[in-house]
């Protein structure tokens, strides 16, 4: 009966005078059938409402095969049963129904409507708004433009059409098959002809010159099969050696650049060369008709036009001379008892020897050569090593200020020698603070010239004077914010023995006029003037 009172809510809003009818019907078929299920789908099959699609005519009659009885909700099962496709590119988070956003959890008949007639569209595919990108294969580049039917057969499903590039593009390999059918791997789907082959991951990786190379240059067949991978095959037109040397060209030229060899003279001959030799060419020392065996080995040798000494010095240039440059010697001036160090290593030989280089010189101080320089005028002595260097005569300057009785700290060692000694004598300073800071005393004098009891040589602003422990006054509620120069308006030693009556500094505030004397504290307190506190 239960069954029988939902059927009629359903039917009873078509009409009311159907009702009484439709319960004999329903009784009838009770009585007859014997089995509530059997009630169910009949009744179903009496109430269908349209004829079932040309796809789904098979189960005309058959309402259980699709649907749960008297059950709008979760048919999808069923529908899985028959679309096993389906089921399994779900599983697998594969196709269609499974990328694109909440299909899966929908019912399926939300999408493809049945019992419309044989000749209705349940599929409902709209090829002009259909989004590619929620299937397995994304339309990128060039595929954007392609006709559906130029990859989907009509006589197929959409979900059997090929994805891979040699499904399509087989006749347009140029490569007849040689490389595969991975075209993936050098080409894209944004322009066919852009190649992104790695060739690095091949027998024959691509280095300095190589890689600008064009394919063509050694790939002379489309199939890539074919290409050499010795130097001779490609070079052998720019052999300048007419293969004197062999076809191991990569023995003395390297990738790089053809015309840069790395011929190891040293370990291929016994002439090993250094400095500025190694950028000579080849045809400096080996001149035509000159034998490589017989190229001259000593300096003289090459070096005759150059020699300034016009060999009164002999031909062992080497001694004094080096391989990296002819200008700069390698002479050893600390064999003669006065090394070369800092800026005396870049002074010309003739500085200092006016006359014969092998003549002595005499005179070895600092101040024999310096004297002219001296801006101290021999105030501060001719021990001109105590505070110079040789590294550099005025920027180098290793005067220890901290073994005086003045140490610099704080900013006063990042301070330049000029900012207090106006003069090179360097004596007569003052070291008091206000020797130097008396102009900037923004106290005028009032607070005495011990800077350093408030003050300190790491910051001029930084004070550190703590009116509680280092007065007799401690600072308490508003006076914690009142400056300096409020109270201190006269000099310190002045202030010194007076009693700390709030009379003192508020006199011009007391309305009172000295009715009730000086010791404002018995009523007012010092975080607001205005708060009275009766004792």
């Amino acid at each position: 009966m239960n069954i029988m009172r939902k059927i009629c809510q359903i039917f009873c809003n078509w009409t009311r005078q159907a009702c009484a009818p439709l319960g004999l019907t329903l009784l009838l078929l009770m009585s007859v059938s014997g089995s509530a299920l059997a009630i169910d789908f009949g009744l179903e099959r009496m109430l269908s409402p349209g004829e079932l699609s040309e796809a789904h005519k098979k189960f005309d009659g058959d309402c259980k095969a699709c649907h749960s009885s008297f059950k709008d909700q979760n048919q999808n099962p069923l529908c899985l049963d028959c679309h096993k496709e389906v089921a399994a590119d779900l599983k697998n988070n594969l196709g269609f129904h499974a990328k694109k956003p909440g299909i899966a959890t929908s019912e399926c008949r939300l999408c493809h409507s049945e019992h419309r007639g044989r000749n209705a569209d349940i599929v409902q595919l709209n090829s002009a708004v259909f989004d590619h990108g929620s299937t397995d294969f994304q339309l990128l580049g060039h595929h954007q433009g392609v006709p559906c039917n130029q990859c989907h057969d009509k006589e197929k499903k959409f979900s059997e059409a090929p994805g891979q590039c040699v499904d399509c593009h087989k006749s347009d390999d140029i490569h007849k098959g040689g490389q595969g059918d991975s075209c993936g791997d050098c080409h894209s789907a944004m322009a066919w002809r852009e190649v992104v082959f790695d060739h690095q991951k091949t027998k024959f990786p691509l280095l300095g010159m190589h890689e600008k190379a064009s394919c063509g240059q050694c790939h002379h067949s489309a199939d890539f099969t074919q290409a050499q991978t010795d130097c001779a095959s490609c070079h052998r037109i720019d052999d300048v050696h007419s293969n004197g040397f062999g076809e191991k060209c990569e023995s003395c030229h390297a990738t790089q650049k053809w015309t840069e060899h790395k011929f190891n003279h040293k370990r291929d001959t016994k002439f090993e060369l250094q400095g500025a030799r190694k950028t000579l060419s080849c045809e400096s020392c080996h001149t035509p008709g000159v034998a490589a065996k017989h190229a001259p080995t000593t300096c003289s040798a090459c070096h005759k036009n150059d020699d300034p000494h016009f060999g009164k010095n002999g031909d062992r240039c080497d001694q004094c001379h080096d391989n990296n440059r002819w200008g700069k010697t390698v002479f050893n001036h600390a064999d003669f008892d006065f090394p070369l160090r800092g800026a005396h290593k870049q002074v010309a030989c003739g500085q200092c020897h006016k006359g014969d280089v092998n003549a002595p010189i005499a005179d070895k101080t600092c101040y024999d050569c310096h004297q002219s320089n001296d801006v101290h005028k021999k105030s501060l002595g001719t021990d001109c090593q105590q505070c110079h260097s040789e590294g550099s005569w005025n920027g180098d300057i290793r005067f220890v200020h901290d073994l005086t009785d003045f140490p610099l700290l704080g900013m006063h060692a990042v301070q330049a020698c000029e900012s207090c000694h106006i003069d090179f004598v360097f004596a007569g300073i003052g070291k008091k603070c206000a020797d130097c800071h008396g102009a900037n005393d923004p106290h005028k004098g009032n607070l005495g010239q011990e800077c350093a009891n408030c003050h300190h040589p790491v910051s001029w602003r930084s004070w550190r004077f703590d009116h509680d422990t280092q007065s007799e006054f401690p600072l308490h509620g508003a006076h914690k914010n009142v400056s300096c120069g409020s109270c201190h308006s006269q000099k310190l030693d002045t202030l010194k023995g007076t009693a700390p009556l709030c009379g003192s500094c508020h006199k011009a505030d007391d309305e009172h006029r000295g009715a009730y004397g000086e010791r404002c504290d018995r009523c007012h307190n010092t975080s607001t003037f205005t708060e009275v506190e009766m004792r």
